[in-house]
C-alpha cells in the first residue's frame, strides 16, 4: 500500500478497500492456479477430454431409476442402480406401503464393526407395529433376507 500510495484510501473506507484488495488477491490466485496446470504426457498413456456421446449417455441413463412416489420416503428423484436386483428393490420399495423412508447410500459410506467395516446398500424405515430401521442389502446371499421384508 505505501509502494502504491493507496494508503489514503485505506484510511477512507477501510472495508470497502480490503474487500477490494482481498477481490483482487484471489483474482491472481485463480489466474496462477489456471495459468500454472501443466498436463505431461505419461509414456504410452494419455488423457481424453471429449463430450458425452449418445451411447454413454443412454447408458448412464439406463443405470438411473426414477422414482415414482411423491411421499417423500427417499430425498432422491432418480436412484443408481447397479443389477437388475436393485431395480426390482427400488421399484419394491417404492411401492411398497409400509415403506417409510428408503435410499441408497453411496459406495464410501461404511459402518465400522468389531469384523470390518459394513457396506450396506439401502437403509429402509418401515410402518410396522415394531417400527424399525433395517439395512438390506440386495445380492444373492441376502436375497431371502431381503424377501422377508415384504412379508412383514
Amino acid at each position: 500500500m505505501l509502494e502504491k500510495g493507496r494508503l489514503n484510501e485505506f484510511t477512507l473506507n477501510p472495508q470497502a478497500f480490503v474487500t477490494a484488495v482481498a477481490k483482487q488477491i484471489n483474482r491472481a490466485l485463480r489466474n496462477i492456479v489456471v495459468n500454472g496446470i501443466k498436463y505431461e504426457q505419461i509414456e504410452g498413456k494419455y488423457y481424453e477430454m471429449r463430450l458425452f456421446e449418445k451411447d454413454d449417455l443412454e447408458e448412464y441413463l439406463n443405470r438411473l431409476y426414477q422414482v415414482q412416489s411423491e411421499d417423500n420416503r427417499t430425498p432422491y428423484d432418480y436412484i443408481s442402480i447397479d443389477s437388475e436386483m436393485e431395480r426390482d428393490m427400488a421399484k419394491k420399495l417404492d411401492n411398497h406401503e409400509n415403506v417409510r423412508f428408503y435410499c441408497k447410500l453411496p459406495r464410501w459410506f461404511v459402518i465400522p464393526t468389531p469384523i470390518g467395516d459394513y457396506n450396506p446398500d439401502w437403509p429402509l424405515s418401515l410402518n410396522t407395529k415394531r417400527n424399525f430401521t433395517w439395512f438390506a442389502k440386495p445380492n444373492t446371499a441376502m436375497k431371502a433376507t431381503t424377501a422377508a421384508i415384504w412379508k412383514i
